[in-house]
Order: structure tokens, then sequence, then C-alpha cells
């Protein structure tokens, strides 16, 4: 007997950092998964969003992520997908860790917001919580 539907699986994890960076990884029934980060609405600043294109650029700045508008709530986005067949666990972290210091370098960058923790933005403990629909 098959279940019709999809499962989707969020996870939300909550840094304690001066910034409150938080990663959004979800995980919908297919092959991709996404995170995602919201850094701060965008003011109607052109020389705002020259600097946050030109940190898309190659995505060197962002390690493999980009930057992107939100429509609904004219929020900037750090966003990164990547195929869950071919990530391994290692490098899964390490995309982890590598997104929470670009969104923190970007909200210093662009928003100057300064972060305590300098390596990276990350103080404390992580704290995770599922949430399956």
């Amino acid at each position: 007997m098959e279940i019709g539907g999809s499962f989707t699986l969020m996870i939300t994890v909550n840094v304690d950092s001066i910034d409150e960076t938080q990663l959004t990884i979800s995980a919908p029934t297919g092959s991709l998964f996404y995170i995602s980060s919201s850094l701060g609405l965008v003011p109607d600043s052109r020389s705002f969003l020259y600097a946050a294109l030109a940190k898309n650029l190659f995505q060197n700045e962002t390690k493999g992520a980009s930057l992107a508008i939100d429509p609904t709530n004219d929020g900037l986005l750090l966003c990164y997908s990547n195929s869950v067949e071919k990530i391994e666990y290692l490098e899964f972290e390490n995309i982890i860790s590598n997104l929470f210091e670009v969104a923190a370098k970007i909200k210093e960058d662009l928003y100057g917001i300064e972060r305590l923790d300098k390596t990276g933005g990350v103080n404390g403990q992580i704290e995770r919580s599922m949430i399956a629909v």
C-alpha cells in the first residue's frame, strides 16, 4: 500500500551569536536540500543592492551560496542548495559552518553588525529542532 502526499523535513538551527544568525534547512521529497538565512530587510538604496550583488560574483565571497531578495517581505536571503545523494556528512558539516560564517560576514559588511566571534559568528551551543510536516 502506498501513502500519497509528500514529506518535508525542516531543521532550524539557532545560534547564540550577537547577530542571532539562523539557518533553515529544508529537505523536501526529492533529490535536493535547501539552506537559507534571513539577513535583514533590503533598504531602498542602490549602493546597498550593488554591494549585495557584488558579493554574488562567482560566489567567491558567499562560498557557493547566493544572495536573493524575498519578495514576500523585502528581506535579503543567503541561499544554498545541493544534492542529497551526493553529499557526505563532513561536507554537509563544512557547508553549515561556512554559511554561518558567510551570513555573519555579510551582515557585518552590509548592515554594520559586528560579530563577537570573528571566526564565524558562532558562540556557544547550537540548538536544533525538527519539524516534520
